[in-house]
């Protein structure tokens, strides 16, 4: 036989070897004997919206960065306040879930898509509901409609991003790694996309649904994205947003109608209900509002006029929410009667702030669309 046969015959073999043990060439993938991960994870940004602040690290990654304030702004999320009163955990309705749900992240799933100029692609239960039991069985749902795309992606430098491990409370995992070894464990390896001290570790549960980054895809100018977000900014106050579905349009609220449902349960008194939960639904809406604030300061940057000067003025306004959601004390709430209609009627404040603030970008948006047929 012909050496430059047995050099093809060689070259064929050693490309099947590597095909079969998923190798890859990928000068940022390390191999620590059964598991793999990707070396160069950006880092993460700190406090705020786990979900949001995932993409961020996967748009880094990827090389097409979108600052977190702005993805909180173009997603709706800065602008949300998620209520769900069907959701019930241990008797009563759980409103320390509701910031922490995907679904409010998934209504503009489509738009942040064209927004970022990156296609984002779901597998397993991420935002979709599951209809049919899959999730009760998470390792055969794992290995069904997660793990070889999961493997394929981390053999070529790729991350993908999780949505929670309970047993950590973490909310939004940016996986890095697999682990063919660990058996009946979770072999998924990773960060909290809020950990800013970057401890890579195993998640202890198995995922129900990841989203990774798709195919670039042209992105829309920042004016029209800035425009479009504003519009939902003002649908999801006047809880015209979503969702659609039958089953939830009755009790999943993105505004106005959120806070009348967290004072609500408040002041029902036959309604049990948590100090934590109602500290959650707090913290996750000054941290929503904050970004609120830098978004749209960062639109009025590139205004003029009675557009920028209302911009601004929606800033100020949700400095005021931000203030008022500061002076929400919910400890003691769950057994002091008194204490709940008192924080029932703090929440009515709030949010008649967070309306007036959202008057402010409606007017700015006028401003903005006469501009534009101007031109």
């Amino acid at each position: 036989m012909s050496t430059s046969v047995l050099s093809l015959l060689s070259s064929v073999v050693l490309l099947c070897m590597v095909l079969a043990m998923g190798c890859t060439s990928q000068p940022n993938v390390v191999r620590e004997g059964s598991r793999v991960r990707v070396a160069d994870v950006p880092p993460a940004g700190g406090e705020g919206n786990g979900y949001v602040h995932g993409l961020e690290i996967l748009l880094k990654h990827e090389g097409t960065p979108v600052s977190y304030n702005r993805l909180m702004g173009l997603s709706g999320m800065a602008f949300i306040v998620q209520a769900d009163t069907g959701h019930v955990w241990d008797g009563q309705v759980d409103t320390g879930w509701w910031p922490l749900d995907p679904w409010g992240l998934g209504l503009r799933k489509t738009f942040l898509v064209h927004a970022v100029g990156h296609e984002i692609e779901e597998y397993g239960y991420f935002f979709r509901e599951d209809a049919s039991g899959e999730t009760r069985d998470l390792p055969g749902l794992y290995r069904k409609e997660i793990q070889q795309l999961l493997e394929t992606r981390i053999n070529a430098g790729k991350l993908a991003l999780g949505p929670f491990c309970p047993a950590d409370g973490t909310w939004g995992f940016v996986i890095s790694g697999y682990d063919k070894s660990i058996g009946t464990q979770p072999p998924i390896f990773g960060q909290c996309a809020r950990d800013t001290e970057q401890n890579f570790g195993r998640c202890p549960n198995w995922p129900q649904g990841i989203l990774v980054l798709g195919e670039r895809i042209p992105a829309l100018s920042p004016a029209e994205a800035d425009v479009q977000a504003l519009r939902y900014a003002v649908s999801l106050a006047h809880d015209n947003a979503g969702p659609a579905h039958a089953k939830y349009k009755g009790r999943r609220f993105t505004g106005q109608k959120a806070f009348a449902a967290w004072a609500g349960i408040l002041r029902d008194l036959d309604e049990p209900t948590s100090d934590g939960g109602s500290a959650n639904v707090k913290g996750n809406l000054i941290r929503n509002r904050q970004a609120a604030i830098a978004f749209l300061r960062e639109i009025a940057s590139r205004q003029s006029g009675i557009a920028a000067k209302e911009l601004e003025n929606a800033a100020q306004g949700y400095e005021t929410v931000v203030e008022l959601a500061k002076q929400f004390n919910p400890r003691g709430l769950a057994e002091a009667p008194t204490i709940r209609r008192k924080l029932a009627d703090h929440i009515d404040r709030i949010a008649a702030a967070d309306l007036q603030a959202m008057a402010h970008i409606e007017k700015a948006l006028g401003a903005m669309d006469g501009k534009e047929r101007a031109e």
